[in-house]
């Protein structure tokens, strides 16, 4: 206590002064004094990486000889009524490109085409309205594509290809 009593006394005669002002720098403002002691980061990407490791992939499933078995058949069967156009829904494993493992995703569309030599298919999606310009350009008379617009497509490779179905097909 006898301290500061002493810390106080030594200053009491400069206490009552105003504080010195720079004729030649103006005061810095009280948000830019803020901005100094504000924290940066230092490491650059750091959060990205983080958020990397923390994404969850799921491990691809394993089918059983039977489950392929049928597999091939439902493939055998599309590619013989390839000119159809029927409507299927494909279950495949989507590999994720920066990790191991992935994602089951399902699609539904018009297989277009079979490569048997490269083991893939290749599935139509359905047209949305964006690809001719949204709903209200649709309905205008005037508005004609230049070009038919191309519907979007996948390719999928048999062996992550995990089931099939369709009209040709009961659910199992």
């Amino acid at each position: 206590m006898d301290t500061e009593k002493k810390s106080v006394s030594i200053y009491e005669d400069i206490l009552e002064f105003p504080h010195p002002t720079s004729r030649n720098h103006p005061r810095m403002p009280l948000a830019d004094r803020a901005a100094q002691f504000m924290p940066f980061k230092s490491l650059t990407g750091y959060e990205a990486a983080v958020e990397e490791t923390a994404r969850l992939t799921d491990a691809k499933p394993i089918l059983s000889e039977e489950e392929i078995r049928k597999l091939n058949t439902r493939l055998q069967l599309l590619y013989e009524h390839l000119a159809d156009k029927s409507c299927v829904s494909v279950t495949y494993f989507e590999k994720d490109p920066l990790k191991e493992g992935g994602a089951v995703r399902t699609l539904s569309g018009t297989v277009t085409r079979i490569d048997s030599p490269e083991g893939s298919m290749v599935l139509s999606l359905p047209d949305t309205e964006e690809a001719f310009g949204g709903p209200d350009r649709q309905k205008e008379a005037s508005y004609r594509p230049s070009a038919p617009a191309s519907r979007p497509s996948v390719t999928i490779h048999f062996e992550d290809i995990l089931s099939i179905s369709g009209e040709f097909w009961p659910e199992d």
